[in-house]
């Protein structure tokens, strides 16, 4: 009678007993489940590359770069947002015409002159 650990006193004690055996196993086997889950959505994000990375809405990407552009030191400005955002330079270039944004005429003059280089190399390509 010393052992410490109490028998059922009747049948309805011990069905409570193997009741919450099971249902622990049950919540493990929910989260090992919820786990794999999660692993194998993780598996299928690193499978997609920067494709994960382009389906930030604008109105959310603009949000995140006003906090981005008061941290950005540099010098190209538009390179670093398409990067960081992977957008198209000319997405980059609409999206930085905020008021808070500081960008020198010979700059911007310089970016569109750079694109329409590009596009016309694009034309003779094809």
């Amino acid at each position: 009678m010393c052992s410490g650990k109490t028998e059922p006193e009747n049948s309805r004690e011990a069905t409570t007993a193997i009741l919450s055996d099971d249902q622990k196993r049950a919540k493990a086997e929910g989260k090992r489940k919820k786990k794999e889950k999660q692993k194998r959505r993780r598996e299928k994000q690193k499978s997609k590359g920067k494709q994960g990375k382009r389906n930030t809405p604008r109105p959310v990407r603009l949000e995140k770069a006003r906090a981005w552009v008061a941290k950005f030191e540099g010098n190209d400005i538009i390179r670093a947002y398409r990067k960081h955002f992977d957008v198209s330079p000319e997405c980059a270039f609409e999206e930085l015409k905020m008021p808070d944004v500081a960008m020198t005429e010979e700059y911007i003059s310089q970016f569109l002159r750079s694109q329409e280089n590009r596009m016309m190399q694009e034309k003779t390509r094809n």
